[in-house]
């Protein structure tokens, strides 16, 4: 976390945060590397907040994908701790980057990661997902949107209610299932894939999320995993709203609820009637 007051540092904070948790291995192994022995006796989420509250409420908090990210992240933990969520004043420099043409923008292609704006756009290569690192990108990033792109309507401050997001989040959560049957789920795929002989478009998978259902006949899930990121693809270990394509293997898995498929399944065959633009493919054998 960084203070910038008149386009200068003039605070730095950085702490490893105790969850007094179970740390996610796809966390730890794919985005920060951090390690459960690496928080020991660091302070708590409760305790970070005691002490650094009135600064994040009194100040606007400027972060890449802020809202769907970090102010979700500092709700959840409030909650957990069951501490009053405040209103927070928020800019977002992903928002913001996405209203400005890419061509005007400096970017060679659709991608907008802070690691990939901050280098085509400003030459400056970091350490991503090092929050001190990613705050002092995303520093540099919004210095350079402000004073190139300066419109009102760009940079008129916004509010974050974790509360209201809390409330739209359970109306759009489908249903729990309690079926145990090991009958078929009826869907119709939008597609296969043959993951040993994948074609570039067939489907698109640059920039692309997917998550993974089902063992596969190629090999483990791992290696599934691995192929698709070599064509650009990123995972995700759960059916969100968000997800591009739900990749079913062709061998039955003994944890599927149902013979065909599990709660994956029937999430993302339920985000698809509600209009989310979720893909099924099925692995081609």
């Amino acid at each position: 976390m960084i203070l910038v007051e008149n386009k200068k540092i003039i605070k730095k904070y950085y702490t490893l945060i105790n969850p007094e948790s179970d740390f996610s291995e796809y966390n730890t192994n794919k985005i920060h590397g951090i390690k459960q022995e690496d928080v020991d006796g660091e302070p708590t989420f409760e305790e970070f907040w005691e002490n650094n509250k009135n600064l994040i409420i009194d100040n606007i908090i400027v972060g890449h994908n802020v809202k769907s990210c970090d102010l979700i992240a500092i709700g959840k933990n409030l909650k957990k701790y069951n501490i009053t969520v405040p209103i927070f004043k928020y800019l977002d420099t992903l928002n913001i980057s996405k209203k400005i043409p890419r061509e005007l923008l400096g970017l060679p292609e659709e991608d907008y990661t802070l690691e990939y704006i901050a280098k085509h756009v400003l030459g400056y290569t970091f350490k991503a997902h090092n929050a001190l690192e990613d705050a002092k990108a995303t520093h540099l990033v919004f210095d350079h949107l402000y004073e190139n792109f300066y419109e009102d309507f760009l940079f008129e401050p916004k509010l974050y209610d974790y509360e209201e997001y809390e409330e739209k989040n359970k109306k759009n959560k489908p249903s729990k299932i309690n079926h145990h049957s090991k009958e078929k789920i009826e869907y119709q795929p939008d597609s296969t894939i043959n993951i040993k002989n994948i074609k570039t478009n067939d489907p698109p998978l640059k920039d692309k999320t997917f998550c993974l259902s089902g063992n596969f006949k190629f090999g483990s899930k791992k290696e599934v995993e691995n192929k698709l990121e070599k064509f650009g693809a990123k995972l995700k270990e759960n059916v969100t709203t968000d997800l591009n394509y739900l990749i079913i293997g062709s061998i039955e898995n003994i944890q599927w609820k149902y013979k065909n498929g599990g709660t994956k399944l029937l999430k993302a065959r339920e985000y698809k009637k509600r209009g989310y633009k979720i893909k099924i493919i099925n692995e081609k054998v």
